[in-house]
Protein backbone atom coordinates (compact mmCIF):
# COMPACT_ATOMS: atom_id res chain seq x y z
CA UNK A 1 0.00 0.00 0.00
CA UNK A 2 1.36 3.42 -0.91
CA UNK A 3 2.02 5.83 1.92
CA UNK A 4 1.54 9.55 2.01
CA UNK A 5 4.76 11.45 2.34
CA UNK A 6 4.96 13.59 5.43
CA UNK A 7 4.37 16.88 3.71
CA UNK A 8 2.66 18.82 6.46
CA UNK A 9 5.27 18.55 9.19
CA UNK A 10 8.02 21.12 8.66
CA UNK A 11 6.56 24.07 6.82
CA UNK A 12 9.00 26.94 7.28
CA UNK A 13 7.93 30.50 6.58
CA UNK A 14 10.28 33.14 5.26
CA UNK A 15 9.13 36.74 5.00
CA UNK A 16 11.09 39.79 3.93
CA UNK A 17 10.28 42.96 5.81
CA UNK A 18 11.53 45.94 3.85
CA UNK A 19 10.20 49.28 2.61
CA UNK A 20 6.91 47.82 1.42
CA UNK A 21 6.50 45.00 3.95
CA UNK A 22 6.44 42.14 1.49
CA UNK A 23 5.21 39.09 3.34
CA UNK A 24 4.67 35.43 2.54
CA UNK A 25 2.27 33.64 4.90
CA UNK A 26 0.05 30.58 5.38
CA UNK A 27 2.36 28.18 3.55
CA UNK A 28 1.09 24.63 3.21
CA UNK A 29 1.22 21.54 0.99
CA UNK A 30 -1.99 19.91 -0.18
CA UNK A 31 -3.73 17.91 -2.92
CA UNK A 32 -1.11 15.20 -3.07
CA UNK A 33 -1.46 12.77 -5.97
CA UNK A 34 0.32 9.50 -5.22
CA UNK A 35 0.11 8.29 -8.80
CA UNK A 36 1.59 11.33 -10.52
CA UNK A 37 3.75 12.15 -7.44
CA UNK A 38 2.64 15.77 -7.43
CA UNK A 39 1.17 18.11 -4.86
CA UNK A 40 0.19 21.76 -4.56
CA UNK A 41 2.19 24.40 -2.70
CA UNK A 42 -0.22 26.98 -1.27
CA UNK A 43 0.55 30.37 0.30
CA UNK A 44 -0.44 34.04 0.47
CA UNK A 45 1.74 36.97 -0.59
CA UNK A 46 1.16 40.66 0.19
CA UNK A 47 2.99 43.99 0.05
CA UNK A 48 2.29 47.72 0.38
CA UNK A 49 2.57 50.58 -2.13
CA UNK A 50 1.93 48.43 -5.17
CA UNK A 51 0.89 49.97 -8.46
CA UNK A 52 -0.10 49.44 -12.06
CA UNK A 53 -0.91 52.24 -14.49
CA UNK A 54 -1.41 52.74 -18.21
CA UNK A 55 -0.01 56.27 -18.25
CA UNK A 56 3.69 57.03 -18.67
CA UNK A 57 5.71 54.92 -18.03
CA UNK A 58 2.88 52.37 -18.27
CA UNK A 59 4.31 49.72 -15.98
CA UNK A 60 3.73 47.90 -12.71
CA UNK A 61 5.48 46.42 -9.74
CA UNK A 62 5.50 42.71 -9.02
CA UNK A 63 6.83 40.06 -6.68
CA UNK A 64 9.35 37.46 -7.87
CA UNK A 65 8.53 34.37 -5.83
CA UNK A 66 10.69 31.25 -5.65
CA UNK A 67 10.74 28.22 -3.39
CA UNK A 68 13.38 26.08 -1.71
CA UNK A 69 12.71 22.62 -0.26
CA UNK A 70 14.68 20.41 2.09
CA UNK A 71 14.07 16.66 2.16
CA UNK A 72 14.69 14.73 5.38
CA UNK A 73 16.98 17.44 6.72
CA UNK A 74 19.31 17.40 3.69
CA UNK A 75 20.48 20.25 1.49
CA UNK A 76 18.08 22.95 0.39
CA UNK A 77 16.98 22.45 -3.24
CA UNK A 78 15.38 24.87 -5.67
CA UNK A 79 11.79 23.93 -6.55
CA UNK A 80 10.85 23.97 -10.24
CA UNK A 81 7.13 24.71 -10.57
CA UNK A 82 4.87 23.33 -13.25
CA UNK A 83 3.51 25.90 -15.71
CA UNK A 84 0.04 24.34 -15.57
CA UNK A 85 -2.36 23.57 -12.75
CA UNK A 86 -1.78 26.77 -10.79
CA UNK A 87 -4.44 28.99 -9.22
CA UNK A 88 -4.41 32.72 -9.85
CA UNK A 89 -5.85 34.98 -7.11
CA UNK A 90 -8.48 37.60 -7.90
CA UNK A 91 -7.22 40.72 -9.73
CA UNK A 92 -3.78 39.21 -10.20
CA UNK A 93 -1.68 37.97 -13.09
CA UNK A 94 0.80 35.13 -12.65
CA UNK A 95 3.62 34.81 -15.16
CA UNK A 96 5.80 31.69 -15.06
CA UNK A 97 8.99 31.81 -17.18
CA UNK A 98 10.02 28.90 -19.37
CA UNK A 99 12.63 27.64 -16.89
CA UNK A 100 9.92 27.42 -14.15
CA UNK A 101 12.34 28.58 -11.43
CA UNK A 102 9.74 30.89 -9.89
CA UNK A 103 6.95 33.21 -10.95
CA UNK A 104 5.95 36.86 -11.13
CA UNK A 105 2.68 38.01 -9.58
CA UNK A 106 1.26 41.49 -10.14
CA UNK A 107 -1.91 43.52 -10.52
CA UNK A 108 -4.29 42.63 -13.34
CA UNK A 109 -5.83 46.12 -13.44
CA UNK A 110 -4.75 49.69 -12.80
CA UNK A 111 -4.51 50.86 -9.22
CA UNK A 112 -2.18 51.56 -6.33
CA UNK A 113 -1.90 50.70 -2.65
CA UNK A 114 -1.57 47.45 -0.75
CA UNK A 115 -2.16 44.05 -2.35
CA UNK A 116 -2.93 40.77 -0.61
CA UNK A 117 -3.02 37.75 -2.88
CA UNK A 118 -4.44 34.75 -1.03
CA UNK A 119 -4.59 31.08 -1.91
CA UNK A 120 -1.82 31.07 -4.50
CA UNK A 121 -1.43 27.44 -5.54
CA UNK A 122 1.31 25.92 -7.67
CA UNK A 123 1.84 22.38 -8.86
CA UNK A 124 5.06 20.69 -7.75
CA UNK A 125 6.22 17.50 -9.42
CA UNK A 126 8.13 16.19 -6.39
CA UNK A 127 8.74 12.89 -8.15
CA UNK A 128 11.42 14.59 -10.23
CA UNK A 129 13.60 15.03 -7.12
CA UNK A 130 13.26 11.42 -5.95
CA UNK A 131 11.23 12.04 -2.81
CA UNK A 132 10.33 8.79 -1.11
CA UNK A 133 6.93 7.94 0.33
CA UNK A 134 8.03 8.50 3.92
CA UNK A 135 9.91 11.78 3.38
CA UNK A 136 9.62 14.87 5.55
CA UNK A 137 9.68 18.16 3.66
CA UNK A 138 10.57 21.67 4.79
CA UNK A 139 9.74 24.63 2.57
CA UNK A 140 11.00 28.19 2.36
CA UNK A 141 9.07 30.58 0.13
CA UNK A 142 10.95 33.74 -0.85
CA UNK A 143 9.54 36.93 -2.37
CA UNK A 144 11.40 39.92 -3.82
CA UNK A 145 9.75 43.14 -4.98
CA UNK A 146 10.43 43.88 -8.64
CA UNK A 147 9.57 46.59 -11.18
CA UNK A 148 8.64 45.96 -14.81
CA UNK A 149 10.88 47.82 -17.27
CA UNK A 150 8.94 48.15 -20.51
CA UNK A 151 10.31 47.40 -23.96
CA UNK A 152 11.40 50.28 -26.12
CA UNK A 153 14.18 52.44 -27.53
CA UNK A 154 16.18 54.68 -25.18
CA UNK A 155 19.41 56.68 -24.99
CA UNK A 156 22.71 56.05 -23.23
CA UNK A 157 25.11 58.84 -22.28
CA UNK A 158 24.16 62.37 -21.24
CA UNK A 159 26.61 64.63 -23.09
CA UNK A 160 28.50 65.45 -19.91
CA UNK A 161 32.23 65.53 -19.36
CA UNK A 162 32.12 62.90 -16.63
CA UNK A 163 34.53 60.01 -17.15
CA UNK A 164 33.91 57.52 -19.90
CA UNK A 165 30.47 58.74 -20.96
CA UNK A 166 29.23 57.03 -24.15
CA UNK A 167 28.62 59.37 -27.08
CA UNK A 168 28.25 59.41 -30.86
CA UNK A 169 31.69 60.69 -31.83
CA UNK A 170 34.93 62.22 -30.61
CA UNK A 171 33.50 65.68 -31.32
CA UNK A 172 29.84 64.74 -30.90
CA UNK A 173 28.38 64.46 -27.39
CA UNK A 174 24.98 63.20 -28.52
CA UNK A 175 24.04 59.95 -26.73
CA UNK A 176 23.99 56.44 -28.08
CA UNK A 177 20.55 55.39 -29.31
CA UNK A 178 19.54 51.83 -28.43
CA UNK A 179 16.76 50.89 -30.86
CA UNK A 180 16.89 47.09 -30.73
CA UNK A 181 18.82 44.15 -29.29
CA UNK A 182 20.83 43.84 -32.51
CA UNK A 183 24.62 43.92 -32.35
CA UNK A 184 26.36 47.30 -32.13
CA UNK A 185 29.65 48.12 -33.81
CA UNK A 186 31.50 51.00 -32.22
CA UNK A 187 33.33 53.59 -34.31
CA UNK A 188 36.22 56.06 -34.09
CA UNK A 189 34.42 58.75 -36.08
CA UNK A 190 34.01 62.36 -35.03
CA UNK A 191 30.19 62.22 -35.10
CA UNK A 192 27.06 60.12 -35.68
CA UNK A 193 28.24 56.72 -34.49
CA UNK A 194 28.65 54.57 -31.41
CA UNK A 195 31.85 56.08 -30.08
CA UNK A 196 33.36 54.26 -27.10
CA UNK A 197 34.95 56.73 -24.72
CA UNK A 198 37.27 54.88 -22.34
CA UNK A 199 38.80 58.07 -20.95
CA UNK A 200 42.01 56.16 -20.30
CA UNK A 201 40.73 53.78 -17.65
CA UNK A 202 42.62 50.55 -17.17
CA UNK A 203 41.08 47.25 -18.19
CA UNK A 204 38.71 48.89 -20.61
CA UNK A 205 39.23 47.01 -23.87
CA UNK A 206 41.42 44.52 -25.66
CA UNK A 207 42.53 47.11 -28.23
CA UNK A 208 43.92 49.53 -25.69
CA UNK A 209 43.00 52.22 -23.24
CA UNK A 210 42.17 54.84 -25.82
CA UNK A 211 38.92 56.48 -26.81
CA UNK A 212 37.41 55.47 -30.12
CA UNK A 213 38.16 51.75 -29.84
CA UNK A 214 36.35 49.67 -32.45
CA UNK A 215 34.63 46.48 -31.31
CA UNK A 216 31.31 44.66 -31.59
CA UNK A 217 28.77 44.40 -28.80
CA UNK A 218 27.11 41.08 -29.75
CA UNK A 219 23.37 40.67 -30.25
CA UNK A 220 23.30 38.28 -27.28
CA UNK A 221 24.59 40.94 -24.88
CA UNK A 222 21.50 42.45 -23.19
CA UNK A 223 21.22 46.09 -24.22
CA UNK A 224 18.03 46.98 -22.37
CA UNK A 225 15.69 47.32 -25.35
CA UNK A 226 13.66 44.23 -24.47
CA UNK A 227 11.40 44.20 -21.41
CA UNK A 228 12.78 42.96 -18.10
CA UNK A 229 12.16 43.14 -14.37
CA UNK A 230 14.50 44.88 -11.91
CA UNK A 231 14.61 44.59 -8.13
CA UNK A 232 12.77 47.60 -6.71
CA UNK A 233 15.30 47.95 -3.89
CA UNK A 234 18.87 47.00 -3.20
CA UNK A 235 19.11 43.69 -1.37
CA UNK A 236 18.61 44.06 2.38
CA UNK A 237 20.85 42.57 5.03
CA UNK A 238 18.05 40.25 6.17
CA UNK A 239 17.71 38.93 2.64
CA UNK A 240 21.41 38.08 2.56
CA UNK A 241 21.06 36.38 5.96
CA UNK A 242 18.19 34.26 4.61
CA UNK A 243 20.39 33.26 1.69
CA UNK A 244 23.28 32.26 3.98
CA UNK A 245 20.95 30.13 6.07
CA UNK A 246 20.14 27.84 3.12
CA UNK A 247 23.82 26.95 2.47
CA UNK A 248 26.03 24.21 3.86
CA UNK A 249 29.11 24.97 5.96
CA UNK A 250 31.57 25.12 3.05
CA UNK A 251 29.26 27.31 1.01
CA UNK A 252 28.67 29.63 3.97
CA UNK A 253 32.40 30.07 4.42
CA UNK A 254 32.83 31.15 0.81
CA UNK A 255 30.05 33.73 1.10
CA UNK A 256 31.40 35.56 4.18
CA UNK A 257 34.72 37.21 5.07
CA UNK A 258 35.10 35.90 8.61
CA UNK A 259 36.77 32.51 9.22
CA UNK A 260 34.21 29.93 10.33
CA UNK A 261 36.83 27.35 11.23
CA UNK A 262 39.34 27.18 14.09
CA UNK A 263 37.34 29.47 16.33
CA UNK A 264 39.15 30.06 19.60
CA UNK A 265 37.53 33.27 20.86
CA UNK A 266 34.69 33.33 23.42
CA UNK A 267 31.01 33.00 22.67
CA UNK A 268 29.19 35.99 21.20
CA UNK A 269 28.18 37.71 17.97
CA UNK A 270 30.90 38.00 15.36
CA UNK A 271 30.27 40.00 12.19
CA UNK A 272 30.55 37.78 9.16
CA UNK A 273 31.13 40.28 6.36
CA UNK A 274 33.28 42.60 8.49
CA UNK A 275 35.44 39.85 10.01
CA UNK A 276 35.29 41.78 13.24
CA UNK A 277 33.80 41.36 16.74
CA UNK A 278 32.16 44.80 16.42
CA UNK A 279 29.71 46.19 13.91
CA UNK A 280 30.94 49.03 11.69
CA UNK A 281 29.77 50.60 8.41
CA UNK A 282 26.19 49.82 9.45
CA UNK A 283 26.58 46.14 8.66
CA UNK A 284 24.65 43.87 11.01
CA UNK A 285 25.19 40.33 9.69
CA UNK A 286 26.50 38.14 12.50
CA UNK A 287 26.87 34.57 13.71
CA UNK A 288 27.62 33.07 17.10
CA UNK A 289 31.34 32.51 17.44
CA UNK A 290 31.26 29.31 19.45
CA UNK A 291 34.70 27.75 20.14
CA UNK A 292 33.12 24.31 20.54
CA UNK A 293 31.10 24.13 17.33
CA UNK A 294 31.84 21.18 15.07
CA UNK A 295 33.87 21.59 11.90
CA UNK A 296 30.89 20.63 9.69
CA UNK A 297 28.14 22.32 11.65
CA UNK A 298 26.01 24.74 9.66
CA UNK A 299 25.97 28.20 11.21
CA UNK A 300 22.84 30.23 11.84
CA UNK A 301 23.32 33.83 10.71
CA UNK A 302 21.28 36.73 12.04
CA UNK A 303 21.27 40.53 12.43
CA UNK A 304 22.68 42.12 15.58
CA UNK A 305 23.85 45.65 14.77
CA UNK A 306 23.73 46.75 18.41
CA UNK A 307 26.12 43.89 19.27
CA UNK A 308 24.26 42.76 22.37
CA UNK A 309 24.28 39.07 21.35
CA UNK A 310 20.48 39.06 20.96
CA UNK A 311 19.50 38.16 17.40
CA UNK A 312 16.99 39.97 15.23
CA UNK A 313 15.66 42.62 17.55
CA UNK A 314 13.55 45.37 16.00
CA UNK A 315 16.54 47.72 15.72
CA UNK A 316 19.14 45.21 14.51
CA UNK A 317 19.49 46.47 10.92
CA UNK A 318 17.53 43.89 8.97
CA UNK A 319 16.22 46.41 6.43
CA UNK A 320 19.48 48.24 5.77
CA UNK A 321 20.84 47.77 2.27
CA UNK A 322 23.45 45.03 2.31
CA UNK A 323 27.00 46.34 1.84
CA UNK A 324 30.47 44.74 1.92
CA UNK A 325 29.48 42.61 -1.07
CA UNK A 326 31.96 41.20 -3.57
CA UNK A 327 31.06 40.12 -7.10
CA UNK A 328 31.36 36.45 -6.14
CA UNK A 329 28.73 37.06 -3.41
CA UNK A 330 26.34 38.82 -5.76
CA UNK A 331 26.80 36.21 -8.49
CA UNK A 332 26.00 33.44 -6.00
CA UNK A 333 22.90 35.22 -4.69
CA UNK A 334 21.56 35.91 -8.19
CA UNK A 335 22.21 32.35 -9.33
CA UNK A 336 20.55 31.01 -6.14
CA UNK A 337 17.48 33.24 -6.64
CA UNK A 338 17.24 32.54 -10.41
CA UNK A 339 17.92 36.17 -11.36
CA UNK A 340 20.82 37.68 -13.36
CA UNK A 341 23.11 40.74 -13.28
CA UNK A 342 22.19 43.86 -15.22
CA UNK A 343 24.37 45.36 -17.92
CA UNK A 344 25.55 48.95 -17.80
CA UNK A 345 23.18 49.75 -20.69
CA UNK A 346 20.24 48.25 -18.80
CA UNK A 347 21.23 50.35 -15.79
CA UNK A 348 20.83 53.57 -17.81
CA UNK A 349 17.49 52.36 -19.22
CA UNK A 350 16.18 51.74 -15.68
CA UNK A 351 17.22 55.23 -14.60
CA UNK A 352 16.42 57.36 -17.65
CA UNK A 353 13.65 55.40 -19.29
CA UNK A 354 12.46 56.89 -22.56
CA UNK A 355 13.38 60.48 -21.68
CA UNK A 356 16.11 62.47 -23.39
CA UNK A 357 19.29 62.69 -21.32
CA UNK A 358 19.95 65.61 -18.99
CA UNK A 359 23.57 66.66 -18.63
CA UNK A 360 24.94 65.29 -15.36
CA UNK A 361 21.62 63.75 -14.29
CA UNK A 362 21.01 61.47 -11.33
CA UNK A 363 18.57 58.55 -11.32
CA UNK A 364 15.57 60.85 -10.74
CA UNK A 365 16.28 62.74 -13.99
CA UNK A 366 17.67 65.99 -12.55
CA UNK A 367 21.20 67.30 -12.22
CA UNK A 368 20.81 68.81 -8.75
CA UNK A 369 20.90 66.86 -5.51
CA UNK A 370 20.08 67.96 -1.98
CA UNK A 371 23.12 69.28 -0.11
CA UNK A 372 21.85 68.87 3.44
CA UNK A 373 22.91 66.79 6.39
CA UNK A 374 20.06 64.39 6.97
CA UNK A 375 18.71 63.67 10.44
CA UNK A 376 17.75 60.06 11.08
CA UNK A 377 15.05 58.72 13.36
CA UNK A 378 14.32 55.10 14.30
CA UNK A 379 17.90 54.04 13.66
CA UNK A 380 18.38 50.55 12.16
CA UNK A 381 14.66 49.64 12.22
CA UNK A 382 12.26 48.79 9.41
CA UNK A 383 10.87 52.30 9.98
CA UNK A 384 14.18 54.19 9.81
CA UNK A 385 13.31 57.60 8.34
CA UNK A 386 14.87 60.98 7.57
CA UNK A 387 13.15 63.94 9.19
CA UNK A 388 14.55 66.74 7.00
CA UNK A 389 14.41 65.62 3.37
CA UNK A 390 14.43 68.25 0.64
CA UNK A 391 11.06 69.18 -0.83
CA UNK A 392 12.43 70.51 -4.13
CA UNK A 393 15.72 68.71 -4.88
CA UNK A 394 16.65 65.09 -5.41
CA UNK A 395 17.26 63.23 -2.16
CA UNK A 396 20.23 60.88 -2.13
CA UNK A 397 22.60 59.25 0.36
CA UNK A 398 26.10 60.12 -0.87
CA UNK A 399 29.31 61.64 0.41
CA UNK A 400 28.27 65.30 0.16
CA UNK A 401 25.53 64.80 2.75
CA UNK A 402 27.63 62.19 4.51
CA UNK A 403 26.15 61.63 7.96
CA UNK A 404 26.24 57.87 8.47
CA UNK A 405 29.20 55.68 7.52
CA UNK A 406 27.20 53.01 5.78
CA UNK A 407 23.95 52.35 3.90
CA UNK A 408 20.51 53.46 4.97
CA UNK A 409 17.51 51.20 4.90
CA UNK A 410 16.01 50.17 1.58
CA UNK A 411 13.49 52.69 0.22
CA UNK A 412 14.19 55.29 2.90
CA UNK A 413 13.47 58.37 0.79
CA UNK A 414 10.10 57.11 -0.42
CA UNK A 415 9.15 56.55 3.22
CA UNK A 416 10.58 59.85 4.49
CA UNK A 417 9.26 62.39 1.98
CA UNK A 418 6.04 64.21 2.98
CA UNK A 419 5.11 64.97 -0.65
CA UNK A 420 6.58 62.07 -2.62
CA UNK A 421 7.38 62.40 -6.28
CA UNK A 422 10.10 61.04 -8.51
CA UNK A 423 12.60 63.75 -7.57
CA UNK A 424 12.08 63.91 -3.82
CA UNK A 425 12.10 60.12 -3.45
CA UNK A 426 15.09 59.71 -5.76
CA UNK A 427 13.14 57.24 -7.89
CA UNK A 428 14.13 56.19 -11.39
CA UNK A 429 11.88 56.71 -14.42
CA UNK A 430 10.24 53.33 -13.84
CA UNK A 431 10.01 53.59 -10.03
CA UNK A 432 13.16 51.72 -9.01
CA UNK A 433 14.65 53.13 -5.80
CA UNK A 434 18.21 54.16 -4.86
CA UNK A 435 19.75 53.72 -8.31
CA UNK A 436 21.93 56.69 -7.36
CA UNK A 437 23.70 56.53 -4.00
CA UNK A 438 23.35 54.30 -0.91
CA UNK A 439 25.27 51.26 -2.24
CA UNK A 440 26.77 50.88 -5.72
CA UNK A 441 25.11 48.73 -8.40
CA UNK A 442 27.22 45.96 -9.94
CA UNK A 443 26.86 45.91 -13.73
CA UNK A 444 28.32 44.01 -16.68
CA UNK A 445 30.60 46.24 -18.77
CA UNK A 446 30.59 46.84 -22.53
CA UNK A 447 34.20 48.03 -22.28
CA UNK A 448 36.03 44.69 -22.43
CA UNK A 449 35.75 41.26 -24.02
CA UNK A 450 34.88 39.50 -20.77
CA UNK A 451 31.87 41.76 -20.24
CA UNK A 452 30.71 41.63 -23.84
CA UNK A 453 30.66 37.83 -23.78
CA UNK A 454 27.76 37.96 -21.28
CA UNK A 455 24.55 36.62 -22.84
CA UNK A 456 21.95 37.33 -20.17
CA UNK A 457 21.41 33.79 -18.89
CA UNK A 458 19.44 33.47 -15.65
CA UNK A 459 20.55 31.62 -12.57
CA UNK A 460 19.06 28.17 -12.11
CA UNK A 461 18.79 28.17 -8.30
CA UNK A 462 21.70 25.75 -7.91
CA UNK A 463 25.20 26.75 -6.75
CA UNK A 464 28.45 24.86 -7.19
CA UNK A 465 29.54 22.59 -4.34
CA UNK A 466 31.78 25.35 -2.88
CA UNK A 467 28.82 27.75 -2.99
CA UNK A 468 29.65 29.95 -5.98
CA UNK A 469 27.47 30.91 -8.93
CA UNK A 470 28.26 28.92 -12.04
CA UNK A 471 26.19 30.32 -14.91
CA UNK A 472 27.54 30.20 -18.46
CA UNK A 473 29.12 33.45 -19.68
CA UNK A 474 28.56 35.46 -16.52
CA UNK A 475 31.50 37.74 -15.61
CA UNK A 476 34.34 36.01 -13.77
CA UNK A 477 33.47 32.42 -14.72
CA UNK A 478 36.36 29.96 -14.47
CA UNK A 479 38.14 32.35 -12.13
CA UNK A 480 38.76 34.64 -15.10
CA UNK A 481 40.42 37.90 -14.02
CA UNK A 482 41.43 39.04 -17.51
CA UNK A 483 39.12 41.61 -19.08
CA UNK A 484 40.58 40.79 -22.49
CA UNK A 485 39.52 37.14 -22.47
CA UNK A 486 36.01 35.96 -23.24
CA UNK A 487 34.19 34.12 -20.47
CA UNK A 488 33.47 30.58 -21.60
CA UNK A 489 30.92 27.95 -20.60
CA UNK A 490 30.69 27.15 -16.93
CA UNK A 491 33.19 24.44 -16.08
CA UNK A 492 34.13 26.15 -12.86
CA UNK A 493 33.00 28.83 -10.40
CA UNK A 494 32.32 32.55 -10.68
CA UNK A 495 35.15 33.75 -8.51
CA UNK A 496 36.96 36.21 -10.79
CA UNK A 497 36.18 39.83 -11.63
CA UNK A 498 36.57 40.01 -15.40
CA UNK A 499 33.77 41.93 -17.08
CA UNK A 500 32.11 43.36 -13.97
CA UNK A 501 31.98 46.98 -12.86
CA UNK A 502 29.69 49.30 -10.93
CA UNK A 503 27.39 52.25 -11.60
CA UNK A 504 25.30 54.65 -9.55
CA UNK A 505 27.79 55.48 -6.81
CA UNK A 506 27.25 55.04 -3.09
CA UNK A 507 27.38 56.69 0.31
CA UNK A 508 31.15 57.06 -0.23
CA UNK A 509 31.25 58.82 -3.62
CA UNK A 510 29.30 61.73 -5.11
CA UNK A 511 30.36 62.08 -8.81
CA UNK A 512 29.86 58.40 -9.65
CA UNK A 513 26.20 58.66 -8.56
CA UNK A 514 25.54 60.37 -11.90
CA UNK A 515 23.80 57.96 -14.28
CA UNK A 516 26.19 58.15 -17.23
CA UNK A 517 29.44 58.35 -15.25
CA UNK A 518 31.47 55.28 -16.22
CA UNK A 519 34.48 55.73 -13.94
CA UNK A 520 33.99 52.32 -12.31
CA UNK A 521 32.44 50.29 -15.13
CA UNK A 522 35.70 48.63 -16.19
CA UNK A 523 37.52 48.37 -12.90
CA UNK A 524 35.91 46.96 -9.78
CA UNK A 525 36.73 48.45 -6.36
CA UNK A 526 35.42 45.65 -4.17
CA UNK A 527 37.49 46.58 -1.14
CA UNK A 528 35.59 49.85 -0.60
CA UNK A 529 32.80 47.93 1.11
CA UNK A 530 30.10 50.16 -0.42
CA UNK A 531 28.84 47.70 -3.05
CA UNK A 532 25.49 45.91 -2.82
CA UNK A 533 23.26 43.48 -4.71
CA UNK A 534 20.50 44.16 -7.20
CA UNK A 535 19.32 41.64 -9.77
CA UNK A 536 17.08 41.61 -12.81
CA UNK A 537 15.23 39.04 -14.92
CA UNK A 538 14.25 39.14 -18.56
CA UNK A 539 10.46 39.34 -18.81
CA UNK A 540 8.76 36.04 -19.73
Amino acid sequence: MKKLITIFVFIFLVSFINANNILVSNVSLLEQNLTSRTCKIKFDVSWDNSWRNNTIPGNWDAAWVFIKARINGGAWQHVSLENTGYTTPNDAIISIPADRKGFFIYRASNGNGSVNYTDCKFLWDYGQVNITSDASIELKVFAIEMVYITQGAFKVGDGSSYPGVLKQGSADNDPWEITSENSITTTNTTENGYYYNSDGFTGTNNIGNTSGDIFIIPAAYPKGYNAFYCMKYELSQQQYVDFLNTLDRTQQQNMVNAPLNNVITPFGSYFALLNDPSSTNRNSIAYNKDPFIGSNTIFNFYCDINDNNIADEAADGQSLACNLIKWKNMAAYLDWSALRPMTELEYEKICRGFNDPVNGEYAWGGAYAALIFYTLNNYYTDNEIITNTSANLGNIHYSINFMVDGPMRCGIFAASTPTPNRMTTGASYFGVMEMSGNVAEQCVSVGNIAGRSYQGQHGDGVLSDPGYGNVDYWPGINGNTDNNTANTSAVSDISGLAGIGSKGGSYIEAPTCIVSNRKNTNFHYEDNGDIGIRGIRTAP
